[in-house]
């Protein structure tokens, strides 16, 4: 079409082979094993940034419980999204104008996250828990708005890889916590009261999912 109209503008007949040209699609920017590993790498990343927020939500009623607090059990979902709106509010409106790079957000936004998982492990009190929950909660938040924005610089279809992946930690998260629940062994002496046998248990989820998410950070950026 577009050498239709340039032939008329310049009173010149078409060239076929110009107008065939100017219809074939444009040639792959990347090879196969480029695309699937680009792909791969958004897939785990969606992953990874929400798997903790579904591991907590999980075990809501398990930290609670943990610190005899059962009737404080909506506040750790509610701590978990409280304040993910800021955090997002953060990266567009101060690291996104002052051209923070890409990768030195991701970085920290993923330490943050780890803090936090392993602050709800080892928290002393219920209100330590909330406190890290807000923490661990607003990394998925941060880091969600970080990697979309990211993604403009990449074929648009990876935007797909990036939702499945964060359908993925929903699977992935619920069930990794049921499993580990059902099979961790808690400490079995006399002594131990049945809240302490939950605080392992927790320790034990919430630092195997910082490992977790330690190795699929690592296939990521091979």
């Amino acid at each position: 079409m577009a050498a239709r109209q340039v032939a008329a503008k310049h009173d010149r007949p078409v060239d076929e082979t110009e107008e065939e040209a100017d219809t074939m699609p444009d040639e792959p920017s990347e090879s196969k094993t480029t695309y699937w590993r680009n792909w791969l790498a958004f897939f785990l990343l969606g992953t990874i940034n929400n798997m903790p927020y579904v591991i907590i939500n999980s075990s809501a009623a398990t930290l609670a419980k943990s610190f005899d607090k059962t009737n404080d059990i909506p506040l750790i979902p509610w701590a978990n999204v409280c304040l993910a709106f800021a955090a997002k509010c953060l990266n567009a409106f101060v690291f996104v104008p002052f051209n923070v790079s890409y990768g030195c957000r991701i970085f920290c936004n993923g330490l943050l996250m780890l803090a936090g998982l392993i602050g709800i492990a080892y928290a002393p009190n219920f209100w330590v828990v909330i406190a890290f929950v807000v923490v661990s909660g607003s990394t998925a938040g941060f880091g969600e708005n970080v990697v979309l924005g990211y993604l403009h610089l990449y074929n648009p279809n990876f935007i797909s890889a990036w939702s499945s992946g964060t359908g993925m930690a929903g699977i992935l998260g619920s069930a990794l916590y049921i499993g580990l629940a059902c099979a961790v062994r808690t400490p079995s002496s006399e002594s131990d009261t049945r809240i302490e046998k939950l605080r392992h248990m927790n320790q034990f989820v919430l630092c195997f999912t910082v490992a977790s998410d330690l190795v699929l950070f690592d296939l990521d950026y091979q």
